[in-house]
């Protein structure tokens, strides 16, 4: 299934992803709330519409993350990027 998870602070009306997946099972993709794993980590917010909604949409996706424990694929993470599966393998 796939769950769209309001998470405003970069723009008003932002949403991420939690999508279940048949082989690798729940991913979370943060899109823009998240522009990268050390933002996430460290809860630092991108510039955007505003930056408290953004922290307040880190934090949510956090409890996200403890929660359904899924793979997590940030907005704009070259790191991550470069070391990762694409389709079909991935899913």
């Amino acid at each position: 299934g796939v769950q769209l998870l309001h998470t405003p602070g970069h723009t008003p009306g932002h949403q991420s992803l939690l999508i279940e997946t048949e082989k690798s099972g729940p991913v979370l993709l943060t899109i823009d709330a998240s522009y990268t794993k050390e933002n996430f980590e460290n809860e630092v917010p991108f510039a955007g519409f505003d930056s408290e909604l953004a922290l307040s949409s880190i934090k949510r996706l956090k409890e996200v993350v403890m929660k359904e424990k899924p793979i997590v694929f940030f907005g704009h993470d070259i790191e991550q990027e470069r070391g990762c599966k694409v389709f079909p393998e991935y899913i």
